[in-house]
C-alpha cells in the first residue's frame, strides 16, 4: 500500500486591494494565489503555483491546488 504525502492545509482569506474584495489563498502560511471579486481566475503570487476553483466558481467552495505541476490541495 502506497502511503499518501499529507500536505498543510490551505486558507481562504478575504482582503481588500485598492478598494475592491480580493480572496486570497494561503497554503503553508504563504499567500499563493490571489482572486479579485470581479475576475474569474486566480492569479499565481509564488513561482510554481496554480489555483482553480471548482465548477460554480470561487464560491463552490472548492478550491484546488497544483505545486511543480503536482496536485497539493
Amino acid at each position: 500500500m502506497t502511503k499518501r504525502k499529507r500536505h498543510p492545509p490551505a486558507r481562504m482569506m478575504i482582503g481588500e486591494e485598492n478598494g475592491k474584495v480580493v480572496f486570497y489563498i494561503e497554503f503553508d502560511g504563504v499567500r499563493v494565489a490571489k482572486h479579485g471579486y470581479s475576475d474569474s481566475t486566480w492569479s499565481s503570487l509564488e513561482p510554481g503555483f496554480k489555483v482553480y476553483s471548482g465548477p460554480g466558481g470561487v464560491s463552490s467552495g472548492q478550491i484546488f491546488i497544483e505545486r511543480n505541476g503536482v496536485l497539493v490541495h
